[in-house]
C-alpha cells in the first residue's frame, strides 16, 4: 500500500502543470500491469486533457523499479473535415524533458462499424543535441467487440540509417465494468526488425 501510495502522489506531483492547465476538461486512469516477460508489474499514470489554443493532449507516465518512461502527445487540429492535425510527441525517461517529435496525425477514413484508426508521421526530432537523423511513423486501431469487450493496437515504425525497424507499441482486449476494467495486454517490443516481439501481460485499471 505504501508503494501504491507513493506512484500515485508522484504521479500527480509530476503532472501537476498538465492538471492546472487542463481543469474540468481532464480524464485519465490509473493502471497496474504484469509483464510476464519481465515477471514485473508496472504501474502507469495517464491522463486525456484539454489545454488552451484548442490544443488536446495526452500524458502517461509508466513507474519502473527506480526509474520510469513516459510520453506527452499533443494535437491541434488542421482540418477538422479531414481529421488532419498537428502534433507534437516529447519521451520522457527519467526527465520531464526529453526528446520531441514534430508532424502530422490524420484519422484514417471510412473505418468499419465500430473501429477508429489514425497514422501519425514524425519526420523531425530534437534532443538537447540538435536533430535526430530520424523518422516515426505511428498507428492507432480501436475496434469494439463483442460481449462487451474493446480491443486497441499501438504500434511504432523507426526509419533511420536506411532501415525501418520496430520502435515500440502494445495491445489490449479487456473489458470495462463502471470506473474499473481489466485486460489481456501483451507489450509489442523492439527489435532489429519490423516486426515486434510479442511480450504477454494482464492489466488492470482505475478510471477517473
Amino acid at each position: 500500500m505504501k508503494t501504491l501510495t507513493k506512484i500515485i502522489a508522484t504521479s500527480l506531483l509530476a503532472l501537476a502543470p498538465t492538471i492546472a492547465l487542463a481543469g474540468d476538461g481532464l480524464k485519465g486512469f490509473f493502471r497496474t500491469t504484469y509483464d510476464k516477460g519481465t515477471e514485473s508489474v508496472v504501474p502507469r499514470t495517464h491522463l486525456n486533457y484539454k489545454l488552451p489554443g484548442n490544443i488536446s493532449g495526452l500524458t502517461f507516465v509508466d513507474f519502473y523499479d527506480g526509474s520510469y518512461f513516459g510520453r506527452t502527445i499533443l494535437n491541434r487540429s488542421v482540418s477538422e473535415k479531414y481529421g488532419l492535425n498537428a502534433r507534437a510527441t516529447t519521451k520522457h525517461t527519467n526527465t520531464l524533458h526529453g526528446t520531441t517529435g514534430f508532424g502530422a496525425n490524420i484519422k484514417v477514413p471510412n473505418t468499419p462499424k465500430g473501429m477508429s484508426a489514425s497514422v501519425s508521421v514524425l519526420p523531425v526530432w530534437i534532443d538537447k543535441n540538435g536533430i535526430e537523423n530520424k523518422n516515426i511513423l505511428e498507428a492507432i486501431v480501436r475496434q469494439e467487440l463483442p460481449f462487451g469487450l474493446k480491443g486497441s493496437f499501438v504500434g511504432r515504425w523507426e526509419y533511420s540509417d536506411s532501415k525501418i525497424s520496430w520502435s515500440s507499441g502494445e495491445t489490449d482486449i479487456g473489458i470495462k465494468l463502471g470506473d474499473y476494467g481489466i485486460s489481456y495486454h501483451p507489450s509489442l517490443c523492439g527489435n532489429e526488425s519490423a516486426i515486434p516481439s510479442l511480450e504477454h501481460g494482464i492489466s488492470a485499471y482505475i478510471h477517473f
